[in-house]
């Protein structure tokens, strides 16, 4: 895994100040200037498609730090205005989970061996020890937190749920949500065909009583 690196310059700048004023002089003032240089190599990580913020959080700032060879974000430094307990990053069926002890700024990235817990991807998403699931409406540990998506630029800023919806099931997504609205719709419409099925049955029997009462009728009539 390629790490960042880091190029230090130290360069000389001059500033002027002042003006000529009939014989005063001109003030110069130098000054040294420390340029830092980052080279962001690609990293051969899944990309970034949300971070989240646990807790009632104000978000700073997010910057991309490092990319993969497709350009997708996989590392990031953040800055928030309150103390955050927890970060979390999910990218495909990758989720990592930082312990941030209430700190206000940090750095986070798609690896596990650079201070990243990773959360198992199969249903329960739960990091070992934890007692809530984790999916993308909840990705907190059993709390609302701040959630940005990378296809919005980590500029939307959306709040997420306390807690999953029900499993994965017939009637429910990948994510463990909850049925689609298309789903929803589908198993609430009238089945047509089963009711006109049932009316033509009805309009049988009914044809078949009033049959057999007309035979009763002629029978009686024929003894009589």
């Amino acid at each position: 895994m390629k790490r960042r690196t880091f190029l230090s310059a130290i360069g000389a700048g001059s500033i002027t100040a002042g003006a000529l004023v009939g014989t005063e002089s001109v003030s110069r003032i130098e000054a040294q200037r420390r340029v830092k240089l980052e080279v962001a190599p690609v990293m051969d990580l899944t990309g970034i498609s949300f971070v989240a913020f646990c807790g009632e959080v104000g978000i700073e700032s997010i910057e991309v730090l490092t990319a993969n060879d497709e350009g997708e974000p996989v590392e990031i430094e953040w800055s928030t205005d309150d103390p955050v307990d927890e970060v979390i990053l999910k990218g495909e069926q990758e989720w990592y989970r930082f312990d941030t002890a209430g700190a206000t700024s940090g750095t986070a990235i798609m690896a596990e061996e650079d201070g990243g817990v990773l959360i198992s991807p199969d249903w329960p998403n739960r990091v070992e020890g934890d007692d809530s699931n984790r999916c993308p409406p909840s990705p907190c540990k059993g709390e609302t937190g701040t959630k940005l998506e990378y296809d919005d630029g980590f500029s939307n800023p959306e709040a997420t749920k306390e807690s999953c919806p029900s499993p994965p099931g017939p009637n429910t997504d990948t994510d463990g949500g909850e049925e689609s609205d298309a789903q929803a719709e589908s198993s609430t419409e009238p089945d047509t065909d089963r009711e006109s099925e049932t009316e033509s049955t009805d309009e049988i029997n009914a044809t078949d009583e009033s049959s057999s009462e007309v035979i009763d009728q002629a029978d009686a009539e024929t003894d009589e």
